[in-house]
């Protein structure tokens, strides 16, 4: 008897698993995520079932449609055969294609939101790092009692990351970074990957692997500033 309802609790896991009930969503910017956005938790849920995705690429998937397309509500995705994916929020429904793992094309209706239609003007770039939503937390000492300091960061896909440019950089640092005040400032992704200004000084910026708070764990090369402001990548010498 005891081996039959064994037998039967891990059918019914398993079956709740696969019906997306229960759904890993550890990675490493889901706890900011979580906290930053009360319908996270759904959304990659349904973005992992209905997009047959990993957790970084589902919060991937999830920033794209949050930053680029204005989805402020819990995402719903359907998937259909041979046709782009429905991207449901609210009353509203988005029409999604993937390439791969990762968001090629955002419809609504008839007008692409995502990406910039490739008849676009150079005048009408847009720079994502200006648009992404800077969040601010609490610098603590070793002990966790006492405030020392504050470090504030956005939230872009890796995608995104890719495809910043130092011009990009120069507008973001010179705009939101500059006399900040912040113990550092990062730009984070959900792979861990990013890019952060110690102290928010802007002559330099470290490019690695990002602790969960946005510090620096791993700098493979350095964003640096010339006379003139512009920024150049070089690699850390290993």
């Amino acid at each position: 008897m005891k081996k039959i309802s064994f037998v039967f609790m891990l059918l019914l896991c398993f079956s709740l698993c696969s019906c997306g009930i229960f759904v890993d969503t550890d990675t490493p910017k889901s706890a900011e995520l979580k906290e930053k956005y009360g319908f996270y938790e759904d959304s990659v849920a349904s973005i992992r079932g209905g997009c047959n995705v990993s957790p970084e690429e589902a919060d991937n998937i999830f920033l794209v449609l949050v930053n680029d397309c204005g989805v402020d509500k819990k995402i719903v995705v359907t998937h259909y055969a041979n046709a782009p994916y429905s991207v449901q929020y609210g009353t509203k429904t988005l029409s999604m294609t993937l390439d791969g793992k990762t968001v090629s094309e955002v419809f609504d209706g008839d007008t692409q939101i995502y990406p910039v239609s490739e008849s676009a003007t150079e005048d009408e770039h847009k720079n994502i790092l200006l648009d992404s939503k800077v969040t601010e937390k609490d610098v603590v000492n070793g002990t966790g009692d006492t405030v020392i300091g504050k470090y504030a960061y956005i939230d872009i896909t890796d995608d995104q990351l890719k495809e910043m440019t130092a011009a990009d950089l120069k507008e973001f640092a010179n705009t939101v970074v500059d006399n900040s005040g912040y113990n550092w400032f990062s730009i984070m992704t959900p792979s861990g990957t990013g890019i952060c200004f110690s102290d928010s000084d802007i002559s330099s910026a470290a490019y690695g692997k990002l602790d969960e708070d946005g510090s620096i764990l791993d700098a493979s090369g350095f964003w640096s500033r010339d006379k003139d402001g512009n920024y150049s990548f070089s690699e850390s010498d290993k």
